[in-house]
């Protein structure tokens, strides 16, 4: 069993690397919700390329949703504007729109099952060498650039194209657990060790997760996300 889920546990700790850092960022501007906002838009971007295209250009419709929403709130950050009310407004808007559009297929329920938790057990090792080069990409750039005036305009862009690429391998609510839940943990133990303390959090409390799912025959994703938040509440009220 343990080598059919080595290409599962090498995507989960790439994706907890990248989403960690990003996690972290996203709680020091007190904008937790952004992912949401942002996957959220990139799914309803996909839902609109299978209704109204038959599935072609996928990746660039939710690549233009989701880039498109992250420069929106990258604008209203700047202006400080009740950030976090009006990334809210996107989420239920983003929300909405995709079951209204989804609505019109008959296997529309499916769909949005899929985009809000994929089975990452379906992941190969193209996805893992795609998914490594290009983390490691949009690492670099967020690195080189933090003390640019630009950062805003470069950090969200990136934070948006990490969101859809994501989505695709593991769904909306699995990437808003990566996201928040290991960042928070980091940053609740030592916020100078943040990065280090929440990667191992959710590193491990993932695999764990995965390997009850495959025992038990528990959906993957919400697995996941179950034991990463129950783990963390637990975590949260004993520290």
């Amino acid at each position: 069993m343990i080598d059919i889920l080595i290409p599962v546990f090498l995507i989960i700790f790439i994706i907890v690397l990248m989403h960690t850092y990003l996690g972290i960022e996203i709680i020091k501007r007190q904008i937790i919700f952004t992912d949401l906002a942002v996957g959220q838009m990139a799914a309803v971007g996909t839902a609109f390329s299978l209704i109204f295209f038959h599935g072609e250009f996928k990746y660039i419709f939710s690549v233009l949703f989701a880039v498109l929403t992250a420069l929106i709130i990258a604008f209203i950050t700047k202006k400080d504007r009740y950030t976090e009310a009006f990334i809210g407004v996107f989420y239920a808007f983003g929300f909405s729109t995709l079951f209204l559009i989804m609505s019109k297929d008959p296997s529309g329920m499916e769909h949005i099952k899929e985009l809000t938790a994929s089975d990452v057990l379906y992941v190969d090792f193209k996805d893992i060498f795609i998914t490594g080069i290009l983390y490691s990409v949009f690492f670099a750039i967020l690195y080189f650039s933090k003390n640019s005036r630009y950062y805003e305009f470069i950090y969200f862009p990136i934070f948006a194209l990490t969101i859809v690429h994501s989505v695709s391998l593991v769904g909306v609510l699995v990437v808003f657990s990566f996201l928040v839940i290991p960042a928070f943990v980091g940053i609740l133990f030592n916020k100078d060790k943040a990065f280090i303390i929440g990667v191992s959090y959710g590193v491990i409390v993932s695999f764990l997760a995965i390997i009850l799912a495959v025992n038990f025959d528990f959906p993957v994703g919400y697995t996941i996300s179950a034991i990463l938040s129950g783990v963390c509440i637990l975590v949260a009220v004993i520290r």
